[in-house]
């Protein structure tokens, strides 16, 4: 059966062709942790991805606040600005990338992005779960939930309308580290020094221990599952803030294990600690990986698990919203 866009080479072969890829400038608004690592992934990637693909995307601007700041992964000569201007006037830039964080700065300049006929990607949960709800449908926000798990396509796309009844998860890849490190021996001090070494928490921790991260990405998988908008306010939630190793060892040594979980129904939207047996799905979970149980009609139970916390994971899902602008 003839592959769509490949040429037959014989009776039984088929090869993609060989063409010249289109070159794509996009934009970054930001240059942080996540923002860097995009940039770093469309070049180290360039080849297979425009193999892949038939586009090199490149990016050409990237909004920073100081230019002189020292960073780990510099962006060529050129690229860093800090003029929103510059890339809201250039033409050439097809999509752009949200990485900012914030909320009101943020939200003015995705509209004026959006008013100019350019395509706009977001990692920005804050956000979407605050201010954003007529942004869904309008921009891509695969970055803004669990890292690299592609949650979003499976909610928005992969399931039949309306089938979703429950969903439940560790959707805060920070907090589970700190928790399976401290089941590991580490004391509550330790894990933490480790999950900025390993650049899994921000510079001030508070919204991923506090639970707010966890509830802005719950409001966000919410809104998603069930189509009613659902915001922060609206998710009664915890965080791991008060817990140190010795309840989580206390609860080890009964055979259970503490994660912060998230449950969405139609009815209400919670993130709490949570109890688990030591066999759970989410209680099997180590490092700083994410994992979300969707329930409903028809396709029963699905488990999605994976990378949750950190820049490159995240930048994978940025990538994957760019391409699909793009195109």
């Amino acid at each position: 059966m003839p592959i769509p866009g490949w040429m037959r080479a014989s009776e039984d072969k088929y090869v993609r062709p060989v063409t010249t890829p289109r070159d794509v400038p996009v934009a970054l608004l930001g240059y942080g942790a996540v923002g860097s690592a995009v940039d770093r992934h469309l070049r180290r990637h360039q080849g297979e991805l425009a193999a892949a693909t038939g586009l090199r995307l490149r990016v050409v601007h990237a909004l920073v606040r100081d230019l002189t700041k020292e960073r780990a992964y510099p962006a060529l000569d050129g690229v860093l600005t800090t003029s929103f201007e510059r890339i809201l006037g250039d033409g050439q830039v097809v999509a752009v990338a949200e990485l900012m964080g914030g909320i009101d700065t943020s939200r003015r300049y995705i509209d004026l992005l959006l008013g100019r006929g350019k395509q706009v990607a977001t990692a920005n949960k804050q956000l979407l779960a605050t201010d954003g709800h007529d942004l869904l449908g309008r921009v891509r926000i695969g970055g803004s939930v669990c890292g690299a798990i592609p949650l979003v396509e499976t909610l928005v796309r992969g399931l039949p309308p309306g089938a979703c009844t429950r969903v439940s998860g560790v959707v805060n890849g920070t907090t589970n580290f700190l928790l399976a490190r401290m089941e590991s021996g580490s004391s509550r001090a330790e894990a933490l020094e480790e999950a900025r070494r390993r650049r899994y928490v921000e510079r001030d921790p508070t919204e991923d221990l506090s639970g707010a991260d966890a509830a802005a990405k719950m409001a966000i998988i919410a809104t998603l599952a069930f189509g009613d908008p659902v915001t922060l306010d609206d998710v009664a939630f915890e965080g791991i803030d008060q817990l140190d190793e010795h309840a989580v060892r206390e609860a080890q040594s009964r055979g259970k294990a503490l994660r912060l979980v998230g449950i969405a129904t139609r009815r209400e939207v919670t993130v709490k600690v949570t109890e688990l047996d030591a066999s759970h799905p989410f209680a099997l979970l180590c490092d700083a990986d994410n994992a979300v149980l969707l329930e409903g009609t028809g396709f029963r139970q699905l488990l999605l698990a994976g990378p949750g916390a950190g820049g490159e994971e995240t930048a994978s899902a940025v990538v994957a919203d760019l391409f699909e602008l793009v195109r």
